[in-house]
Protein backbone atom coordinates (compact mmCIF):
# COMPACT_ATOMS: atom_id res chain seq x y z
CA UNK A 1 0.00 0.00 0.00
CA UNK A 2 2.78 2.43 0.92
CA UNK A 3 4.54 1.89 -2.45
CA UNK A 4 1.32 2.77 -4.27
CA UNK A 5 1.03 6.03 -2.34
CA UNK A 6 4.60 7.04 -3.24
CA UNK A 7 4.38 6.03 -6.91
CA UNK A 8 0.95 7.55 -7.58
CA UNK A 9 2.06 11.22 -7.14
CA UNK A 10 5.11 10.59 -9.31
CA UNK A 11 2.96 9.11 -12.08
CA UNK A 12 0.56 12.04 -11.85
CA UNK A 13 3.46 14.49 -12.05
CA UNK A 14 4.90 12.73 -15.09
CA UNK A 15 1.49 12.57 -16.75
CA UNK A 16 1.08 16.31 -16.23
CA UNK A 17 4.48 17.09 -17.75
CA UNK A 18 4.35 14.72 -20.70
CA UNK A 19 1.63 16.45 -22.75
CA UNK A 20 3.39 19.81 -22.51
CA UNK A 21 6.71 18.33 -23.57
CA UNK A 22 5.09 16.45 -26.43
CA UNK A 23 3.14 19.51 -27.53
CA UNK A 24 6.25 21.71 -27.59
CA UNK A 25 8.26 19.23 -29.63
CA UNK A 26 5.24 18.23 -31.72
CA UNK A 27 5.11 21.63 -33.35
CA UNK A 28 8.83 21.83 -34.11
CA UNK A 29 9.94 18.22 -34.55
CA UNK A 30 8.57 15.43 -36.77
CA UNK A 31 9.91 11.92 -37.21
CA UNK A 32 9.61 8.88 -39.46
CA UNK A 33 12.04 5.98 -39.41
CA UNK A 34 15.57 7.38 -39.13
CA UNK A 35 14.52 10.85 -40.34
CA UNK A 36 13.95 13.72 -37.91
CA UNK A 37 12.73 17.12 -39.17
CA UNK A 38 13.29 20.20 -37.00
CA UNK A 39 11.90 23.75 -37.36
CA UNK A 40 10.06 23.61 -40.68
CA UNK A 41 9.12 27.13 -41.77
CA UNK A 42 7.83 28.96 -44.83
CA UNK A 43 7.76 32.56 -45.98
CA UNK A 44 4.55 34.57 -45.98
CA UNK A 45 2.95 34.95 -49.43
CA UNK A 46 -0.31 35.92 -51.14
CA UNK A 47 -2.91 33.51 -52.46
CA UNK A 48 -1.97 32.34 -55.97
CA UNK A 49 1.74 33.00 -55.36
CA UNK A 50 4.43 30.46 -54.51
CA UNK A 51 6.38 30.13 -51.27
CA UNK A 52 9.42 28.20 -50.12
CA UNK A 53 9.58 25.78 -47.18
CA UNK A 54 12.82 25.28 -45.26
CA UNK A 55 13.85 22.93 -42.44
CA UNK A 56 16.63 21.00 -40.77
CA UNK A 57 16.74 17.28 -41.64
CA UNK A 58 18.60 14.86 -39.40
CA UNK A 59 19.21 11.40 -40.85
CA UNK A 60 20.38 8.70 -38.41
CA UNK A 61 20.75 6.09 -41.20
CA UNK A 62 23.11 5.90 -44.14
CA UNK A 63 21.31 7.56 -47.07
CA UNK A 64 17.61 8.17 -47.69
CA UNK A 65 16.05 9.92 -50.67
CA UNK A 66 13.56 12.77 -50.38
CA UNK A 67 11.28 11.87 -53.29
CA UNK A 68 8.56 14.50 -53.05
CA UNK A 69 6.22 16.68 -51.04
CA UNK A 70 2.56 17.65 -50.92
CA UNK A 71 0.38 20.19 -49.14
CA UNK A 72 -3.32 20.99 -49.09
CA UNK A 73 -2.24 24.65 -48.92
CA UNK A 74 -0.99 24.65 -52.54
CA UNK A 75 -1.81 23.26 -55.97
CA UNK A 76 1.58 21.51 -56.14
CA UNK A 77 4.86 21.04 -54.31
CA UNK A 78 8.30 20.42 -55.75
CA UNK A 79 11.91 20.04 -54.63
CA UNK A 80 13.98 22.95 -55.91
CA UNK A 81 17.52 24.23 -55.91
CA UNK A 82 18.15 27.93 -55.27
CA UNK A 83 20.90 29.84 -57.07
CA UNK A 84 21.99 33.44 -57.22
CA UNK A 85 22.06 34.68 -60.82
CA UNK A 86 22.88 38.28 -61.74
CA UNK A 87 22.17 39.35 -58.16
CA UNK A 88 18.72 37.76 -58.12
CA UNK A 89 17.57 34.50 -56.60
CA UNK A 90 16.52 31.85 -59.13
CA UNK A 91 14.97 28.43 -58.56
CA UNK A 92 15.02 25.24 -60.57
CA UNK A 93 13.19 21.97 -59.96
CA UNK A 94 15.75 19.29 -59.11
CA UNK A 95 13.54 16.29 -58.31
CA UNK A 96 14.44 13.63 -55.73
CA UNK A 97 17.48 14.39 -53.58
CA UNK A 98 19.66 12.09 -51.51
CA UNK A 99 19.81 12.97 -47.82
CA UNK A 100 23.16 11.78 -46.40
CA UNK A 101 23.66 10.49 -42.88
CA UNK A 102 23.87 13.41 -40.45
CA UNK A 103 22.43 16.90 -40.82
CA UNK A 104 21.10 18.32 -44.08
CA UNK A 105 19.43 21.74 -44.22
CA UNK A 106 16.83 22.96 -46.64
CA UNK A 107 17.71 26.65 -46.44
CA UNK A 108 17.45 29.90 -48.42
CA UNK A 109 20.93 29.34 -49.86
CA UNK A 110 20.52 25.87 -51.31
CA UNK A 111 17.55 23.50 -51.49
CA UNK A 112 13.89 23.98 -50.54
CA UNK A 113 10.37 22.72 -51.06
CA UNK A 114 8.43 25.12 -53.28
CA UNK A 115 4.68 25.29 -52.75
CA UNK A 116 3.19 26.35 -56.07
CA UNK A 117 -0.15 28.16 -56.40
CA UNK A 118 -1.09 28.86 -52.78
CA UNK A 119 -4.82 28.36 -52.20
CA UNK A 120 -4.95 31.16 -49.61
CA UNK A 121 -2.62 33.84 -48.28
CA UNK A 122 -0.01 32.86 -45.71
CA UNK A 123 0.62 35.46 -43.01
CA UNK A 124 3.37 35.47 -40.40
CA UNK A 125 2.28 33.40 -37.41
CA UNK A 126 0.02 31.07 -39.40
CA UNK A 127 0.75 27.37 -39.75
CA UNK A 128 0.33 25.02 -42.71
CA UNK A 129 0.73 21.29 -43.08
CA UNK A 130 3.19 19.69 -45.49
CA UNK A 131 3.87 16.02 -46.13
CA UNK A 132 7.36 14.89 -47.19
CA UNK A 133 7.96 11.52 -48.86
CA UNK A 134 11.19 9.61 -48.24
CA UNK A 135 12.13 6.45 -50.07
CA UNK A 136 13.02 4.50 -46.91
CA UNK A 137 11.54 6.41 -43.96
CA UNK A 138 8.17 6.93 -45.66
CA UNK A 139 5.92 9.94 -45.14
CA UNK A 140 6.69 12.66 -42.61
CA UNK A 141 3.88 15.02 -41.59
CA UNK A 142 5.05 18.57 -40.80
CA UNK A 143 3.47 21.56 -39.07
CA UNK A 144 5.14 24.45 -40.88
CA UNK A 145 5.26 27.85 -39.22
CA UNK A 146 4.90 30.89 -41.49
CA UNK A 147 7.53 33.60 -41.03
CA UNK A 148 7.82 37.06 -42.63
CA UNK A 149 8.03 37.20 -46.43
CA UNK A 150 11.68 38.34 -46.22
CA UNK A 151 12.76 35.92 -43.45
CA UNK A 152 16.12 34.20 -43.85
CA UNK A 153 15.64 31.72 -40.98
CA UNK A 154 13.13 30.37 -38.49
CA UNK A 155 12.31 33.03 -35.88
CA UNK A 156 13.80 31.01 -33.04
CA UNK A 157 16.44 29.03 -34.89
CA UNK A 158 19.53 28.12 -32.94
CA UNK A 159 17.97 26.50 -29.90
CA UNK A 160 18.09 22.76 -29.43
CA UNK A 161 15.25 20.21 -29.53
Amino acid sequence: MRKTLVIAPILLLLAGLSPAASEENGEHVSRAGNIRIVHPWARAAKAGDNTLVFMEIENAADVDTLTGAASEAAAAARIIGITLKDGASATQEIGPIEIPKGDFDLDPGGVAIELVGLKSSLAKGHEIEVELRFETAGDVHLHVEVEAADATRHSHAGHAH
